[in-house]
């Protein structure tokens, strides 16, 4: 009889079935929308068995739990999963709504933490370049039906699905449900990419076309999607790319050699793709950005009248837009916020969604939302958010292995712009991937630590 407290698993097989649980939220997508559109919010929740199952093989084998540092984490998410509690408590009035928003909420914030403990027991440096190789080959097919999806009418079946359950379905998609999934499946596509490119050593033609190809395909998907965060992103990466070429254990021929690869190719296929092939989807980006960033901050649409030094707010923030964002956030503390916040994960779509509110209604990913829902434990998070930046910092520059420094810049932007709290599983499913992975790679200088 089938005993989940004596099932024996190796590690090769809970690789395979972390591997398996990545690709399936990948592709969760395509399953609610087209494959079994009656059976949407069945899909959603199924992965979350998955990972429990797995989660649970992984403690019967001893791959968890293993050390008193992930005990002692576990603890402080504890702790603050009880504070978070509280917010519910004081603003729900129903015993049912107050559990289920709670287990919602806490299901927001952590399913996937205990996943960087095991890819941290588990994994070794060889296993994200393999993982790598395999999210690369969905680059091509990813690319065609952004391309279909771009050329195709917003209400037709490929955009908005069988049930139109795509969130504005007159941006591209691609195999999820909501274009902000879109977009930072993508940023980590070209992360996986960059590292792909910076861990190889044989330039060999059947190669070189290859980077060439994916390259091409993966800076036209940017410009077809039509937004905003994908070219600052994909900027610093680009830009971390190429001075680490310089710092690779390789010589110097094949230094340069990676260095014009990447930034000539990178170039040459941006202007293709943005003043020739999809110059329309370019402009339509080129016309969103700025238009609804420092304008709509908290503090600018209340002061906006005023002046500071010579410029009014509206003018300053303008120019000083990652400046006035620090701002708005202490501005949303001091104005907002209370001693427990409105419930941990209260502004998640799924407890919105429960309870009944429009979703993401505390906001989407920004750091707001943090203190809205747990109160000044927010803003002690946000504190941390930049300790623990400077700590992977510090440890990058021990282990000085450039061939992960994409990887490294993408989980501190997304660390330092959003919150651990993301509203889709997929970006929060990332966030964590990358987060175990580095360390992974910096584990000597952890244990020395």
């Amino acid at each position: 009889m089938f005993n989940l407290k004596t099932l024996k698993l190796d590690s090769l097989i809970i690789k395979k079935l972390i591997y398996l649980y990545i690709f399936f939220s990948i592709l969760e997508g395509c399953f609610r929308k087209w494959l079994f559109p009656n059976f949407y919010n069945i899909i959603f929740f199924l992965k979350d068995f998955f990972l429990l199952f797995i989660y649970i093989a992984a403690i019967n084998n001893k791959y968890l739990l293993k050390n008193k540092i992930e005990i002692i984490t576990y603890v402080i998410v504890f702790l603050i999963s009880v504070y978070g509690l509280i917010g519910f408590y004081q603003n729900l009035n129903s015993i049912n709504d107050i559990f289920f928003s709670f287990i919602l909420g806490v299901r927001t914030y952590w399913i996937y933490l205990p996943l960087v403990f095991l890819i941290y027991n588990l994994f070794k440096i060889e296993d994200f370049h393999k993982f790598n190789k395999i999210n690369l080959y969905l680059v091509f097919p990813y690319f065609f039906l952004i391309l279909l999806q771009t050329i195709s009418s917003p209400a037709s079946i490929i955009n908005s699905g069988f049930n139109s359950l795509v969130m504005n379905p007159e941006r591209p998609s691609g195999f999820f449900t909501y274009t902000t999934q879109n977009v930072y499946y993508l940023i980590f596509l070209y992360v996986c990419f960059q590292c792909y490119f910076l861990f190889n050593k044989i330039l060999s033609k059947q190669y070189l076309f290859y980077i060439l190809i994916l390259n091409f395909s993966l800076i036209s998907i940017s410009i077809l999607l039509k937004g905003r965060v994908v070219y600052a992103f994909f900027f610093l990466i680009f830009l971390t790319s190429l001075i680490s070429t310089f710092f690779l254990k390789e010589n110097k021929i094949q230094k340069i050699k990676k260095f014009l690869i990447i930034f000539v190719s990178t170039i040459f296929f941006f202007i293709v793709s943005s003043k020739v092939l999809f110059h329309e989807q370019f402009i339509f980006s080129k016309n969103r950005i700025n238009t609804d960033t420092y304008k709509e901050m908290l503090f600018v649409k209340k002061f906006k009248n005023q002046k500071f030094f010579s410029l009014n707010i509206y003018e300053f923030c303008e120019k000083n837009s990652s400046i006035c964002r620090i701002i708005d956030v202490l501005y949303f503390s001091l104005e907002n916020i209370n001693l427990f916040g409105q419930g941990i994960g209260s502004g998640s779509s799924t407890v919105s969604v429960y309870l009944g509110k429009n979703k993401l209604y505390l906001g989407e990913n920004e750091n707001h939302r943090l203190i809205a829902e747990i109160g000044y434990l927010g803003v002690l998070l946000i504190f941390f958010k930049y300790f623990f930046v400077t700590f992977m910092s510090i440890i990058f520059l021990k282990r000085r292995d450039f061939r992960i420094a994409p990887l490294l810049i993408f989980v501190c932007a997304l660390t330092l712009l959003l919150n651990f709290t993301y509203s889709t599983s997929i970006i929060s499913l990332i966030y964590w991937f990358c987060v175990g992975n580095l360390f992974v790679f910096f584990r000597k200088e952890i244990v020395r630590s």
